[in-house]
This record gives structure tokens, sequence and C-alpha cells, in this order.
């Protein structure tokens, strides 16, 4: 985790919210949603929760990107 302490840290299991905006830009929070797609300490087991590359997950947040871009 790039914060230090996990405990009580809300994020994606890697970068906690806080850390993850940018001040003066859109942000978009996507709950239950995960920053990889294996199980934790696995490079090959696939992870239960949804990541952001989760086919439902991307139709969430490409949506934002794509309004952005246009």
């Amino acid at each position: 985790m790039v914060c230090g302490e996990g405990e009580g840290t809300e994020g994606d299991c890697v970068v906690p919210v806080r850390s993850a905006g940018i001040e003066g830009v859109e942000t978009l929070v996507l709950d239950g949603v995960f920053h990889s797609m294996s199980k934790v300490g696995t490079y090959g087991v696939k992870a239960e929760p949804p990541w952001y590359g989760s086919g439902d997950v991307v139709d969430a947040w490409l949506g934002a990107l794509v309004g952005e871009a246009g």
C-alpha cells in the first residue's frame, strides 16, 4: 500500500482514496472495485471482487472518460 498504514484506510487495497484524486479534476470512486485482477499474493489466481478491467466495471468508468474527452 502506498500510504503505509492500511488498517481503516479507504481505497482499492493499493491506492488510498485520499491519494487517488488530483485537485481540480473530476474524481470517480467505484465502490467494491479493487486494483488487481489477481488474488492478493498471487499473479495467476483470479480475484473474486471485480477489478478496474472487469467488463461491467469498464462500462462504469469509460463513460466518464469519454465524456471528459468529448
